[in-house]
């Protein structure tokens, strides 16, 4: 897992947790929470954006030249090409609403208010990967770019320009036959202050903010008997501000197309070699790197190297006291928002 030693203005969620409590700072049970419920959220590397809503890095596009010279002979001046990208960030909300003399009755009423809060922690870290994975500002313009925006068309595979995105990435189509429609990809990201890391607003906490539980009654609300009648729920709010920088896609990689619905197939495509291609392709240099997958796609890898006699490929290590997988010895997390059916990604024109 990535830590602040990347860099003092980058953070993950469990140096957050650090010294944070219910004053307007994140609780650690919380943070706990969203480990729980989404392993993702912490891998991420979260950086305060620069400029209030926005997040402006300048990006190198162009290296500088160098001369073979002999004595008396000049050197040919040359500078790198660099150009300024601006990222800003999107709100994912959730509001909780009880009936609050329902609440009023529980004997353990913080364990009542956990639970509930556990379900819209969990709908707001999906939002959140939802955005970072699949977020399209062309599609929703209140959304961000995600890492499907960089992403978005493969290269065939004599196409050998690391300089462009579309060589990382890898296209895993079904060869033979009709897709059965249900489409994921496979992800490695390479977290870090120069390759990606997500951003918040300038000025406030990262994280999932939960408002103060309040009381508030509703005129001419439709009770369960059908009738309109003042009600008085417990109201809270939960709320998180995230953007996306990919300052060097060269760290992360998608495999697109995987035919979910027929990998199991003995015609399947080989997913663990597209996997090497991937991991051997994305640069590493100090970046935290994880794969990222649904489980049904896990358990498809495990199966095929099975079957190639390779299942030291996959390793398994305790960390924090829960059984955490590697491949090729990159931590592996699984996201269920990946578990999504996807529109099939083109080839490059």
């Amino acid at each position: 897992m990535a830590t602040k030693t990347l860099g003092s203005n980058y953070w993950t969620f469990r140096d957050f947790a650090s010294g944070r409590l219910p004053n307007g700072n994140f609780d650690p049970d919380v943070i706990n929470m969203i480990a729980e419920n989404n392993p993702f959220m912490q891998d991420i590397l979260w950086k305060e954006c620069l400029k209030g809503n926005e997040d402006v890095t300048t990006i190198k596009i162009g290296m500088p030249t160098a001369t073979l010279r002999a004595f008396y002979e000049g050197v040919k001046p040359s500078k790198s090409a660099k150009k300024q990208v601006t990222n800003s960030c999107a709100t994912v909300s959730s509001l909780l609403r009880f009936d609050w003399r329902l609440f009023q009755r529980q004997k353990d009423k913080a364990a009542f208010l956990k639970d509930e809060q556990a379900d819209h922690t969990e709908v707001v870290t999906a939002g959140v990967a939802k955005l970072l994975f699949y977020g399209d500002t062309k599609e929703t313009p209140k959304a961000i770019n995600g890492f499907a925006t960089t992403f978005g068309e493969y290269a065939p595979d004599s196409f050998v320009d690391d300089k462009k995105s579309m060589f990382y990435c890898l296209n895993a189509a079904h060869g033979s036959g009709a897709s059965s429609g249900h489409l994921r990809s496979l992800w490695l990201v390479g977290w870090g202050r120069k390759s990606a890391y997500a951003i918040y607003p300038e000025g406030t906490n990262c994280g999932i903010e939960i408002g103060q539980l309040t009381e508030q009654y509703d005129d001419d609300e439709t009770s369960d008997d059908g009738e309109n009648k003042k009600m008085k729920w417990g109201i809270q709010e939960f709320n998180q501000d995230c953007g996306l920088t990919v300052k060097d896609f060269r760290y992360s990689g998608r495999i697109c197309n995987i035919d979910i619905g027929r990998a199991m197939e003995q015609d399947a495509p080989d997913y663990t070699e597209y996997l090497r291609r991937l991991a051997c392709r994305c640069k590493e240099d100090g970046a935290s790197r994880h794969f990222y997958m649904c489980r049904h796609m896990f358990e498809v890898l495990s199966v095929q190297f099975a079957r190639k006699t390779q299942e030291n490929a996959i390793k398994y290590a305790d960390m924090q006291q829960k059984l955490s997988a590697s491949i090729l010895g990159i931590p592996v997390s699984f996201n269920d928002v990946l578990n999504t059916d996807e529109a099939a990604v083109p080839q490059v024109a």
